[in-house]
């Protein structure tokens, strides 16, 4: 009975540290700096050290959209203390397209990815990580565009 009182403060804690997150850019730099240490997951993370203003644009961003509370949904419930395993009970039927970047945090080797869907395009990138948007933008677009054009035969 004595455990009850620190587990229900820190259920507390992170249910209101994730709904008030959407009400203030500040909280939710703080919350990134203190709580998640951005910083330190943008340099070790990536293979390019981002400058502050990308960093200060990430957060914007996640504010602006509202999405950070759900953002942070996997990241809670498959890493960390009380971390479940990734279900491998689904399987995604429609044409799947990888790209695999080697600084991803949790980088699926191609068999894998094929294991869980109908892979149909993949491509392997030399650099690169878990914010390949913001380090390697070109070669992602570039990825999203050949993959498809090989699946989406519209009108040319």
């Amino acid at each position: 009975m004595d455990s009850d009182p620190p587990r229900l403060v820190w259920y507390c804690h992170r249910v209101l540290s994730v709904c008030l997150l959407g009400e203030s850019p500040q909280l939710q730099i703080f919350h990134f700096a203190y709580n998640h240490r951005i910083s330190e997951k943008f340099l070790t993370w990536t293979d390019q050290d981002p400058s502050l203003d990308q960093i200060l644009d990430s957060v914007t961003l996640y504010w602006l959209t509202d999405c950070f509370p759900t953002s942070i949904y996997p990241y809670s419930q498959f890493y960390g203390e009380n971390a479940e395993s990734i279900p491998v009970k689904h399987y995604v039927e429609k044409p799947l397209g990888y790209s695999w970047f080697p600084m991803e945090i949790a980088p699926m080797p191609k068999a894998w990815v094929a294991k869980r869907g109908n892979l149909v395009w993949h491509r392997e990138h030399k650099d690169g990580g878990h914010f390949a948007a913001m380090e390697k933008p070109d070669e992602l677009v570039q990825d999203i565009e050949d993959f498809v054009a090989q699946v989406w035969k519209g009108e040319s």
